[in-house]
């Protein structure tokens, strides 16, 4: 930019000051833009700053280092020629030597002869600086035409690049279309593209094969000839209504194959669109769901007899319950009048025993005391064993409300209305506190006799009965944690333990741990405890090893559980009953 400045600049070199400014004088009053200089160096670097033309006088030529001037005139550009005023006072010699001087700036010299008029210097000022311009032109032509060629350069590159970025993008679609044409041949559906529009330009083999048709026939709208004529209209409908919101269409519909036949299909098709999202084409395909629909309508076949059976089965199962119900009703109320009525001569046989014994038992050999003893011993038992079934009955059969009860208190009345328990009440402890449960007072009476009853019978001989009561929350089933609302009550023994295999059938009616005559009971003491916690909506169980005691535990609902909220249901605990 500061050589540009400087384009129309004359420069003046004269050893004589005066000289010099005589002439810049009367080219600045002529409008030119001068600068004036005495030494060669000073003239150096003005010219490389920027000049239109070079004027000196033939004085300036004979200065010792004036070569300077003319090594910076022969280093210029190629498009640069400064054009350089020579003033000189004449004669052959002297010409003669400038010309030699000068001799590798030809053709940018100019000599004026002394005394040179202020016209004639103007005009010779004029005319350098014009053919300066033209160079100056002539180097603003070559840089526009350079970079020009430049630029058709750069333009030439990126056409080379585009069109080889172009060849490869077409090879990898080629590539890619070919890749897709092979999948879709193969694929077992039905498949076919179309334009924007809708308009079908290509099927894939299968479709062919399975219409027996060809492209000319089927392309553009030409798939409905295949269709059933019941859903034509309709899918034809639709299809376009996908098309027009550009959204993925799916439908089924049959088609007709080459045979005539007509095979329902799965219909669907997807938009594929370019990177600026327009929409370039359609892909779809058919899916033969022929055998998927005859399979449906053969469950919904089977459904709707198993539906039928299963009403003719809920009413046959009800009035079967309801026969069965009437049935065991009968039952109860026989076995109950039975076992009942049994009682009658069974007191009779026991009355008579005893009066036997007592008032005529002199009369009686030992065998015949023996025989007597045995009879009276078994008319007991079958009477025990009658009472046990008539409890067992009634807590199977009453209705048992329930209500809250004080368990402390209540085992207290336990141990003072039953004749067992109270000579071994000051071998039973309580050990923790018991809060109020959830129960029925008669049930669980027969609950916690039987329990208590046994805990002090099964006892080795010899060995006084020691039982141990106390109260916990109960677990949640399958793991440790407490069950809110629940609690587990457990009755633990000195006694003689259960085996492990007789513990699964502890729990059922006639079943005893240990062989019959040890130890006096019919087996139905823990059947009635187990129905009696069961119909309270409790679990009963029981953890023993032989000769270690046993420790029976039952779990019922609190009268009062935390929070407020009343449990649904029991909990059901793992136990060794069955």
């Amino acid at each position: 930019m500061q050589q540009r400045s400087h384009e129309q600049r004359v420069i003046v070199l004269a050893p004589v000051a005066n000289d010099a400014n005589a002439i810049a004088t009367v080219l600045r009053g002529r409008g030119f833009d001068v600068e004036a200089c005495r030494e060669p160096a000073h003239c150096q670097a003005l010219i490389a700053e920027g000049a239109g033309v070079f004027l000196l006088t033939e004085e300036s030529l004979e200065m010792p280092d004036a070569s300077i001037v003319f090594t910076s005139l022969k280093a210029q550009p190629a498009w640069s020629e400064l054009p350089v005023v020579i003033l000189t006072s004449g004669g052959t010699a002297r010409l003669s030597r400038l010309l030699s001087l000068t001799a590798a700036l030809s053709g940018s010299v100019t000599l004026l002869e002394r005394p040179i008029s202020t016209h004639l210097l103007v005009r010779a000022v004029e005319v350098a600086l014009n053919a300066r311009r033209r160079q100056y032109h002539m180097r603003q032509l070559l840089e526009d035409l350079q970079q020009r060629q430049r630029d058709l350069e750069d333009a030439r590159r990126n056409v080379q690049r585009e069109l080889e970025e172009r060849k490869a993008a077409e090879r990898a679609l080629r590539e890619s279309e070919e890749l897709f044409r092979a999948l879709a041949e193969n694929v077992p559906q039905l498949a076919w593209m179309t334009r924007p529009d809708g308009w079908i330009t290509w099927y894939n083999r299968r479709w062919f094969d399975y219409t027996g048709t060809n492209l000319a026939e089927m392309q553009g709208w030409g798939w409905q000839k295949v269709h059933h004529p019941e859903h034509v209209e309709r899918v034809t409908r639709l299809f376009r209504k996908a098309l027009a919101e550009e959204t993925p269409w799916e439908d089924t519909f049959p088609l007709r194959g080459r045979d005539g036949h007509y095979r329902w299909f799965l219909s669907r098709a997807f938009p594929i669109r370019n990177a600026g999202g327009a929409i370039t084409h359609w892909f779809g395909t058919n899916t033969d769901i022929t055998a998927l629909r005859e399979t449906q309508d053969a469950l919904r076949a089977a459904e709707a007899r198993i539906q039928q059976y299963a009403g003719q089965l809920e009413r046959t199962v009800s009035e079967r319950t309801a026969k069965l119900q009437d049935t065991v009703q009968e039952l109860e109320a026989f076995s109950y009048s039975l076992a009942h009525d049994m009682r009658g001569p069974l007191r009779s046989m026991i009355g008579y025993s005893d009066l036997l014994r007592e008032e005529h038992s002199a009369g009686l050999d030992d065998t015949g005391r023996h025989y007597l003893g045995r009879i009276h011993a078994c008319a007991l038992r079958l009477d025990r064993l009658i009472q046990d079934v008539l409890s067992y009955s009634r807590v199977s059969r009453d209705n048992l409300p329930l209500e809250p009860v004080d368990l402390r208190q209540f085992l207290e009345e336990i141990l003072e209305s039953y004749p067992n328990l109270t000579a071994a009440r000051r071998c039973i402890q309580l050990t923790t506190s018991v809060p109020p449960v959830v129960a029925n007072r008669a049930a669980l009476a027969q609950l916690l006799s039987n329990l208590l009853e046994n805990a002090v019978k099964f006892v080795a001989p010899g060995v006084e009965p020691c039982i141990r009561i106390g109260a916990e929350p109960s677990p949640t089933p399958g793991s440790s944690a407490a069950q809110p609302g629940w609690l587990r009550v457990w009755v633990q023994d000195n006694g003689i333990g259960i085996p492990a295999a007789a513990q699964p059938r502890l729990f059922q009616m006639f079943q005893r741990a240990n062989r019959p005559g040890l130890y006096e009971g019919t087996g139905m003491g823990l059947a009635i405890a187990r129905k009696a916690v069961e119909r309270m909506g409790g679990t009963i169980g029981v953890d023993s090893s032989p000769g270690k005691g046993s420790r029976f535990w039952f779990v019922l609902r609190l009268a009062e559980p935390a929070g407020g909220a009343q449990p649904a249901a029991a909990p059901r605990e793992s136990s060794s009953d069955s």
